[in-house]
């Protein structure tokens, strides 16, 4: 997020920036894949490509070990920026991942509606790696660990990465509900009607569910939360509640909040040639389809603005 500093003519201090984002890289992914072991998926159409290759039990294997390997490799990665409070800081962020890991595997009904333990744990488990890199950032270039640009690249950070794991999460229900409603037909529909299994192991835990629950004057969403959707009709009935009091727009406004917020730490943080990318992420951060995250639809977009800016050269000329 930071750049190097005027000071760093031969490049030190961004290399040991650019080192530092391949080691979140690592992590991250590392995380992603162990979270696949805890998630126990078992369909050929879940899992990573250790489940689809091996099956569920030796998949969950090569996926704990594929997963070690790369905090391993990242551990020691982190060792050569010789950079003791980096690797301090980089190593609590690691235990964050674990505890709001932990936060959401024992998460109970009352904690799945509770949208403050939804912030929480997403703020151990996504947004503090994030949150620690960016302030890392900022020591690498010479900044003090409670230096007002280190505590405004940690505000960015976390700000954006509890509005990733928000827009993540609708983006997850509104899939799970458009296969409830086509009943699994079609391609995006692979998960196909929902189950009272789904509803309480999946559906509840999105934010959509639980603003709408706490937005639900009757108290009827979070009564059958409780009894596990076992009453017949109850899937049906929470799905169109959530629907009525708009619980997708009420998690998307809360992403938001986060973003606007990551935007005024931003604003706080030094003029550079990179500042202006931390705007452009908060954007792609809320789209309705967080493409422009993804690397290939990120350079998709990037030779159509190419593109135009060439034509009208050519129209200029």
């Amino acid at each position: 997020a930071l750049d190097a500093g005027e000071t760093d003519e031969e490049g030190e201090a961004l290399t040991k920036q650019l080192q530092l984002a391949e080691i979140v890289e690592m992590m991250s992914t590392a995380q992603v894949i162990h979270d696949d072991v805890l998630e126990d998926f078992e369909a050929s159409d879940n899992g990573n490509v250790a489940h689809r290759s091996y099956g569920g039990a030796l998949g969950n294997k090569v996926s704990l070990l594929a997963g070690d390997f790369l905090l391993a490799r990242a551990s020691v990665e982190l060792a050569k920026l010789t950079n003791v409070a980096v690797v301090e800081i980089m190593g609590e962020s690691l235990e964050n991942m674990c505890r709001g890991e932990i936060m959401q595997a024992q998460a109970r009904v009352e904690d799945k509606l509770n949208t403050t333990y939804y912030i929480q744990s997403v703020s151990l488990k996504t947004a503090s790696l994030l949150a620690e890199a960016c302030k890392c950032t900022a020591l690498l270039r010479g900044d003090e660990r409670s230096s007002p640009n280190a505590d405004a690249a940690f505000e960015f950070g976390i700000n954006l990465g509890i509005a990733y794991q928000i827009s993540n999460d609708i983006i997850t229900f509104n899939g799970l509900v458009d296969a409830h409603h086509n009943g699994g037909d079609g391609e995006n529909a692979p998960q196909g009607p929902l189950t009272p299994e789904t509803m309480s192991l999946m559906v509840t835990a999105l934010p959509p569910f639980a603003l709408a629950a706490a937005r639900d004057e009757s108290g009827a969403l979070a009564e059958m939360a409780h009894r596990g959707f076992s009453d017949a009709g109850d899937v049906a009935a929470a799905i169109a509640a959530v629907e009525e009091v708009g619980g997708v727009a009420l998690a998307a406004e809360l992403a938001q909040e986060h973003i606007k917020r990551a935007r005024a730490a931003a604003a706080e943080l030094p003029e550079s040639i990179f500042k202006d990318g931390l705007h452009v992420m908060a954007d792609y951060i809320v789209e309705e389809d967080q493409k422009g995250l993804q690397r290939a639809e990120w350079m998709d977009l990037q030779q159509k603005k190419m593109s135009k800016l060439k034509k009208k050269k050519v129209e200029k000329v």
